[in-house]
């Protein structure tokens, strides 16, 4: 199993656009949720992909509500795991803002991301 970010690079080759369509790396990605959800003990979709498509069928429709919801699933989930997380959207700005214009713009914060995807799994 791969564990360092190079390592993981290297892995997800075969998944880059090219080679699978954008689409199916959604997709792909929905998969692996499901796979860790019921590894966890939740909701087991492997066999019930109509029960995942219900359960998906949320109130969000445009690509905008969608990314604000996925912000505050990311900030319930630190609460969850713990975290003392800032209690106004204020000051949740405010600590973004020391890194929102880092240089090379958005590719360098999904590479941050992605950093942090890869040590929250190993650690949790």
């Amino acid at each position: 199993m791969p564990s360092t970010i190079l390592q993981l690079i290297d892995a997800g080759t075969c998944y880059q656009k090219g080679a699978i369509h954008e689409p199916m790396q959604l997709a792909l990605v929905i998969e692996a949720k499901v796979y860790k959800l019921q590894a966890v003990g939740g909701t087991d979709y492997r066999t019930n992909i109509d029960a995942l498509i219900t359960a998906g069928n949320c109130p969000p429709l445009s690509d905008d509500r969608i990314d604000a919801t996925r912000v505050a699933i990311e900030f319930a989930n630190a609460v969850l795991a713990g975290a003392t997380v800032p209690t106004t959207v204020q000051a949740k700005v405010d600590w973004a803002r020391c890194i929102v214009n880092v240089p090379g713009g958005m590719l360098t914060l999904r590479r941050i991301e992605l950093e942090l995807d890869r040590a929250l799994g190993a650690n949790g």
